[in-house]
């Protein structure tokens, strides 16, 4: 079972050490100390740039509706992840 998000952050959402790769451009340090200010960032990201592992985990913490949420929002995610993502919150 899916842990739901309350109105904060899940703990669990920081991302591990081995998706530092995914987060090239941001302050990792900043990103893991603050990820309650990230969490969108975080979600998209992986569920964009992300390989199987790595979307594994973020769909071992929230759903994929939250996922597909926080994707649809951004303009950084390409068009294919959107409709993927959309498409996923279905059957996910």
């Amino acid at each position: 079972m899916k842990p739901s998000m309350p109105a904060g952050i899940e703990p669990t959402l920081i991302p591990p050490e081995s998706f530092r790769k995914y987060f090239w451009d941001a302050d990792w340090e900043d990103l893991t100390e603050h990820s309650a200010s990230y969490e969108d960032f975080i979600v998209y990201r992986i569920a964009d740039k992300g390989n199987e592992e790595a979307v594994r985990w973020l769909l071992g913490r929230i759903s994929a509706g939250r996922i597909a949420e926080a994707v649809g929002r951004s303009r950084a995610v390409s068009r294919k992840s959107k409709a993927f993502w959309e498409n996923a919150r279905s059957f996910l």
